[in-house]
Formats: C-alpha cells, sequence, structure tokens
C-alpha cells in the first residue's frame, strides 16, 4: 500500500478476518460497512498510520491484538453492540486521548489498554463488566462512571493523575483494588446504593482526606483504604457489620475513630501504624477483635467500648501497644467493670474506668 491508503470495505461484508491487515503501516483511514459483525485477531495490528477507526453497530465482539501498535490512532468508537473486547485489542496505541467503554461491554480481555500512555479521559458506562489485568492509567486525569454501571473493577488502578470521582447510584459494589494507587484522589463521594467497599479499593490513595461510608454499606474489605495517610476523618455509616484486615493500616492522619454499633468485628491490624489515633470509640455490638488491631498508634490517649460483656482478641494479641495499656484510660459499662478487669487482653489496661453507657 502506497502512503495515505484510505480504504472501504464493501457493504456486505460480515467479518474482517484474523491478521487482515496486519502491518500495512500505510493503512490511514478505514470504512467498516454496518454489514461486519465481528473484527477478527490482529485485523488492524500494526497499521501504525491509522488516525481513526469508526466501528458500526453492526459488531458484537473485537477480537485480540485487533489495534496493537495502532500508534497514531486518536480517537475510537466502540459501539453499544459489542460485549466484548479481546486480549491487547489497543495495545500501545500511545496516541489514544478518550475511550468510552460503553453498557453493552461485559469483558475485557488483559493488557486491553496497556500502554496506552496518552489517554486521559475515560468514560466507562459498563454495567457489570468482568475484567482481566491491567490498564494503562498512569495518565488518566478524569474518570466518568454511567449511570447504570453496577460494579467497578480495578481498572482505575493506578490512575495517578484522578484527582476526585463521583460513584453514582446505580453502583452497587466497588471492586477489589478499584482505585488502587490513585495517589492523587482527593475526594471521592461513595452513593448510598453502595453495599461493599471490595479488598484494597482504594489502597495507596495517600492524598484522600475524607470518607464518608454511606449507611448501605455492610462490608469493608482487607486494606480497602490501606495507606491513605492523608486521610484525617472518617465516617463509618451504621449498617457495617465488617472491617477487613489491615483496612486503614497506615492512616496516620486519622485523630480519631468511631466505630458503630452495627460493627461485630474488626479484622488483624486493621488500624495498625494509625501513629496519629488518639481516642477509639468501640461499639457494644463488637464481639471480635482482630491481632494488632490497633499497634502502632502509640498516641492513643482514651478507648470507650461500649459493650458489657468484654469483645474476644485473638490469642497472644498485642491488640494495644503497651505504652497505650499503660497510660491510655479505657471507658467500659460500670457493671462490667470487674469483667474487664478478669480479662487476659482488656484487663492489662491500667485505669479501667467504669460509666453509665445512658451518658
Amino acid at each position: 500500500m502506497p502512503k495515505g491508503t484510505s480504504i472501504t470495505i464493501r457493504e456486505g461484508t460480515l467479518s474482517i478476518a484474523n491478521g487482515a491487515f496486519d502491518g500495512c503501516t500505510y493503512l490511514e483511514s478505514v470504512t467498516i460497512p454496518n454489514s461486519v459483525t465481528s473484527i477478527g485477531d490482529r485485523a488492524f495490528a500494526g497499521c501504525s498510520a491509522l488516525a481513526g477507526v469508526s466501528i458500526p453497530n453492526s459488531v458484537t465482539s473485537i477480537g485480540d491484538c485487533v489495534f496493537d501498535g495502532c500508534s497514531s490512532l486518536t480517537s475510537i468508537t466502540i459501539p453499544n453492540s459489542v460485549t466484548s473486547i479481546g486480549y491487547s485489542a489497543f495495545y500501545d496505541c500511545d496516541s489514544l486521548t478518550s475511550v468510552t467503554i460503553p453498557n453493552s461491554v461485559t469483558s475485557i480481555g488483559s493488557r486491553a489498554f496497556t500502554g496506552c500512555s496518552g489517554l486521559t479521559d475515560l468514560i466507562w458506562n459498563a454495567r457489570n463488566c468482568s475484567t482481566n489485568g491491567d490498564m494503562e492509567t498512569s495518565n488518566l486525569e478524569r474518570v466518568t462512571i454511567g449511570n447504570e454501571v453496577e460494579v467497578l473493577p480495578l481498572y482505575f488502578a493506578n490512575g495517578s493523575k484522578i484527582t476526585s470521582v463521583t460513584i453514582p447510584n446505580s453502583v452497587t459494589s466497588i471492586g477489589n483494588s478499584a482505585f488502587c494507587d490513585c495517589r492523587d484522589l482527593a475526594s471521592v463521594t461513595i452513593s448510598n446504593a453502595v453495599s461493599s467497599i471490595g479488598n484494597s479499593a482504594f489502597d495507596g490513595c495517600s492524598r484522600l482526606r475524607s470518607v464518608f461510608i454511606p449507611n448501605s454499606v455492610t462490608s469493608i474489605g482487607s486494606r480497602a483504604f490501606f495507606g491513605c495517610s492523608g486521610l484525617t476523618s472518617v465516617n463509618i455509616g451504621n449498617a457495617v457489620t465488617s472491617i477487613g484486615k489491615y483496612a486503614f493500616d497506615g492512616c496516620s492522619g486519622l485523630t480519631s475513630v468511631s466505630i458503630p454499633n452495627s460493627v461485630t468485628s474488626i479484622g488483624d491490624c486493621a488500624f495498625f501504624n494509625c501513629s496519629g489515633l488518639q481516642s477509639v470509640e468501640l461499639p457494644g455490638s463488637l464481639v471480635n477483635i482482630g491481632r494488632s488491631a490497633f499497634s502502632g498508634c502509640p498516641d492513643i490517649s482514651i478507648v470507650m467500648l461500649l459493650n458489657p460483656t468484654p469483645p474476644l482478641c485473638s490469642a497472644n494479641a498485642t491488640t494495644f501497644d503497651n505504652n497505650v495499656f499503660n497510660d491510655a484510660k479505657l471507658y467500659v459499662p460500670k457493671k462490667s467493670v470487674a469483667l474487664y478487669q478478669a480479662s487476659d487482653v482488656w484487663g492489662q489496661f491500667t485505669q479501667i474506668i467504669g460509666v453509665n453507657i445512658s451518658n
């Protein structure tokens, strides 16, 4: 093909075969008719001059490596008919600046957008999409989540330039690692429809300042807010029943935490190394508290524990630092002082003070 080649595929064509235009480095534009239903693996791979493609509404699948190495591709329209995007479909499309994932897409292969270093805008409309692998998000600045999205996948992870996110009312769960290592993320709005926050969902979001977890959320996964060192306040909704392991580990900016009266268990190291923590309020519903849940929090001076029955702690648990046991005040229901004094863990507090729960 000579430089500047433009191709119009004949109407009536049903599919573009595997490798059909693979390596056609001078192909600059292609028109695909509405009769095409599938684009095969590596169909346009290595077409380094290809600047734009309009995929018709008849296409239901985009194969593996279809646009791999299309380094001049600046825009792509994926229609609502597409249900799957294959492995490395847009690999190394480093001129691609924006992508819209339609609500019809249910699966995206691994490395589908890896190497898309110019990608700054992502519009995510996929309602419930399974993802496998990573996506180039290091330069992603804006994420727009559609009003029909139900589950947030891990594809927003490593978006180090994303500064704010609003999660719409349609989302019922925030997936594992959804915003992991989004280091510039300073604010997030979680809707009242979200019922769970997955493992490592906001892991490493060191600039996140405050989080309001709505009353719809029932569980906070392991490492959900791990390393969020800029977090100064967190409001945990009163429907949460469990806080996972290492959930707030390293949140050194927290000075106080109040656990609502719905939580029955706090996982191992849940608030480990929250070095700025000064006061903790634990609910009457608390049954189990994990190993080293509040270790590494040397400045805790007040612990309010409203359960008449001392919660169980892991065997040989260093639930608090030794200096906290020695110096902090533990406030418990007045009628339960003797029970706490007899407890292996809670009895290590030298100051156990009985209070009226009603007050």
